[in-house]
């Protein structure tokens, strides 16, 4: 998703299907929430899919930033920047490069090729969405990008051959500034789970199990059971919540409660998971396991308010599934308006792409 409006527009398909109650997009976590009668996803991940966004199903690292995406951007703006340099400083101090091709300063040929490279590479991605939007009749954030580029830079080639003003560093620069804003827009939005993943650092991975006989036995946390026996030692973190049934400590629960004082635990004392054994040992007898653990209801606390919006989130959204087309509207009307009061295709392009620039960072 690159834009709330794409989230809006997901949340619409979404509620469109058969036997769906409720569904909602979070922009922010590229997560959603969809309350269904239906027992098998597979017919959400089609509707998400034929509206041209991918999938990525959430597991137990659900909350990890996925980091291949700001990575890939990393790159794309490297590539446009290095290319749209020379074209911003070429047109800005109108250098000219001594030469010329077929009649045309060496300097317009360098701008045009750069700038075509920069829109059809690092580029390329907001025309081919704005090409599947298009088949949909539809249009988002892309499809103003894309028009915007591709009108500058169409208009330039064919200004150039006709020996009129360019406008290539528009659209190389648009690309170019719109890539770094993406990218700042994915490491921000990879800090809004930071908190739930941060909680979920602080469960422990493995625990020792008290067997038959007595014996320790190192296992991982996920099998354990409700009633299952473990030995937490001193300085050691609580598995999971449970019931001590042998032994006395001191606990540190200010990951539950923020009090930085330890809490006296003794037998039948409850304990719960992520909390620290200070002192002595304990033997706990599991009373709570996966998401009826407290730390997993702290975690479903936090998931549920990112994913509730506010009153004015929701008229956000509205606006933002509308913006679009009215953009597109208002610069054709800009476009009509100057060519008929000027009677210049140039001055008219200019103004209409200037509309669809100034919205495009949106």
């Amino acid at each position: 998703m690159h834009c709330a409006s794409c989230a809006v527009r997901i949340t619409g398909a979404l509620k469109e299907i058969e036997g769906v109650t409720d569904a909602n997009v979070n922009y922010a976590l590229a997560q959603a929430h969809v309350e269904s009668s239906h027992k098998n996803p597979q017919a959400f991940y089609d509707v998400i899919k034929a509206e041209g966004y991918g999938i990525r199903e959430k597991s137990n690292d659900a909350h990890e930033h996925n980091n291949d995406s700001p990575k890939s951007l990393k790159k794309e703006i490297a590539i446009a920047a290095i290319l749209t340099i020379p074209v911003f400083v070429i047109s800005m101090f109108k250098i000219e490069i001594p030469g010329s091709i077929m009649g045309i300063s060496l300097s317009h040929w360098i701008e045009a090729i750069l700038t075509t490279i920069v829109v059809f590479g690092p580029g390329i991605g907001f025309h081919t969405t704005a090409l599947k939007q298009l088949k949909k009749r539809r249009a988002n954030m892309d499809s103003l990008i894309s028009m915007g580029t591709l009108a500058a830079l169409t208009f330039s080639w064919w200004s150039m051959f006709a020996d009129g003003h360019v406008y290539f560093e528009t659209a190389a620069v648009i690309i170019t500034l719109i890539l770094i804003g993406r990218y700042m827009e994915q490491i921000s939005k990879g800090r809004a789970s930071e908190a739930i993943k941060k909680l979920l650092e602080l469960g422990v991975k493995e625990a020792h199990k008290i067997m038959k006989g007595g014996v320790l036995s190192n296992v991982p946390v996920d099998t354990l059971k409700v009633g299952d026996i473990v030995r937490v030692l001193p300085g050691e973190k609580i598995p999971l919540d449970g019931i001590i049934i042998h032994g006395n400590s001191s606990v540190d629960e200010s990951m539950l409660t923020g009090e930085s004082l330890p809490v006296k635990k003794e037998v039948d004392g409850e304990v719960f998971g992520a909390t620290v054994n200070q002192k002595g040992s304990l033997d706990i007898k599991i009373s709570a396991i996966g998401k009826d653990t407290a730390l997993a209801r702290i975690v479903k606390l936090v998931e549920d308010a990112q994913q509730q919006k506010a009153p004015m989130q929701k008229l956000v959204d509205i606006i933002a599934g509308i913006f679009v087309p009215i953009v597109i509207v208002i610069a054709m009307i800009t476009f009509a308006g100057w060519f008929f009061s000027t009677g210049s295709i140039e001055s008219a392009l200019i103004a209409a792409v200037a509309v669809l620039v100034i919205a495009c960072p949106c």
